[in-house]
């Protein structure tokens, strides 16, 4: 028990209380929506090998920065996420460039940063395309889904605090001449999850140098910086915006599952094997209004660079 706070396990229910806060974890099976797969190739692991099954009291978190280069308040979003990862080595931050603000004409060289993943989460989450804002694993806080950048620190503050359900490892390969992506995902669940429990993997990348509206060292004049460094860019997903169920059953604690997923990378790409970094998300693929209330909450993230 800490001080002015108070922690209870039910399950797959975690339930953290604090002023103003209250996170549900829930493993109820409400309003399933199902999301048609891409790119994928999938495949069962078999769970007998223990070794890659590793026990981890580590709550990672995954914060979506949705953002644009014609945002002018966003390069100040992303210090923040940059500061904030500094500070927590279990953040993963992903930089979700969607709506108007990512308009690729609104750039002298008229650079697409969209995704049709990034698109349907600031569809789902209800962002509508206003930047900068973010979401926290997903969670649905007493304010809402929608976090503030100002309030970024604080909820992943809240969240780090939190004992997982699920243990997760990712392991990955590269084959140069193919452009074949393998990853393999372990998960030892701790904890009961529902039938609704789905994984996706997604892919990010680093040090694109484009285009981006900000400011001056002033603070008063805008201009579009044409040598900006984008990082954690959503480039793409093995398997669409939810994912693949993991199992068609509730999830019982102490089972291991692994899956096994491929993605190649086409030559219309220009993307940079060296600067990707693979993410694997389990979540609970449900939207409820509660209570409590659900939008897609993620038990666990784990991400692996590719070199």
């Amino acid at each position: 028990m800490q001080s002015n706070k108070s922690y209870r396990d039910f399950g797959c229910y975690a339930i953290l209380m604090s002023i103003g806060l209250i996170l549900f974890y829930s493993c109820d099976d409400i309003n399933v929506v199902n999301y048609k797969r891409s790119y994928n190739q999938s495949s069962n692991i078999d769970p007998s090998d223990t070794g890659v099954y590793k026990i981890d009291s580590v709550q990672n978190i995954l914060l979506m920065d949705f953002t644009g280069h014609n945002c002018i308040n966003c390069p100040s979003a992303h210090k923040i996420a940059d500061a904030l990862k500094d500070t927590y080595s279990n953040l993963i931050v992903l930089a979700v460039h969607s709506g108007k603000n990512a308009d690729p004409r609104a750039m002298p060289d008229k650079y697409d940063f969209m995704t049709a993943v990034g698109t349907q989460y600031d569809l789902d989450l209800g962002i509508n395309g206003i930047h900068p804002n973010g979401t926290i694993n997903n969670t649905v806080f007493s304010t809402g889904l929608i976090v503030d950048k100002d309030n970024w620190g604080g909820r992943v503050q809240e969240i780090n605090k939190l004992i997982p359900a699920v243990s997760m490892q990712l392991l990955t390969t590269f084959d140069t001449v193919s452009k074949k992506i393998k990853a393999d995902v372990y998960m030892n669940f701790m904890k009961e999850c529902p039938a609704t429990t789905n994984l996706v993997i997604l892919i990010k990348e680093d040090s694109i140098v484009k285009y981006q509206l900000t400011v001056d060292s002033s603070g008063q004049n805008s201009f579009k910086d044409p040598n900006y460094i984008h990082n954690n860019v959503l480039r793409g997903s093995f398997n669409g915006a939810w994912g693949d169920p993991v199992k068609d059953s509730v999830i019982k604690a102490g089972t291991r599952i692994g899956k096994s997923y491929t993605y190649t990378i086409t030559s219309d790409k220009d993307w940079k094997p060296k600067d990707l970094t693979i993410i694997a998300i389990l979540l609970n693929n449900t939207v409820t209004d509660g209570p409590p209330k659900i939008n897609h909450q993620i038990y666990q993230v784990a991400k692996k660079k590719l070199f």
